[in-house]
């Protein structure tokens, strides 16, 4: 399996990018109904509540993860204040080439 990642600049793209592989593509979607039938490679990116800042209210940001026969895709829809959550990605796990 090969992994890829794809930030946005918010939820609408990540929303569209989303549907785009899924209905073009053929990939499935993740439900997030059950973590244990999530990669093991992508649970790092679930990201903890109550954030650290305390604040209950503000939207988490969870990849909508989507998968191929031979590639796994994470889509992160990234406001302004989830640039600091970039800084916690296991960005060790990706080769060089991935990042390009």
């Amino acid at each position: 399996m090969d992994y890829a990642m794809i930030i946005t600049e918010g939820p609408h793209d990540q929303a569209f990018i989303q549907r785009l592989l899924k209905v073009a593509f053929d990939f499935r979607l993740f439900d997030g109904g059950d973590v244990r039938k999530l990669d093991s490679f992508w649970r790092p990116l679930i990201p903890q509540y109550p954030p650290l800042t305390g604040n209950l209210y503000p939207r988490l940001p969870m990849p909508s993860i989507v998968s191929s026969d031979q590639l796994s895709v994470a889509i992160i829809g990234l406001a302004l204040q989830h640039f600091t959550f970039l800084k916690s990605l296991p960005f060790g796990a990706f080769s060089k080439n991935c990042l390009t």
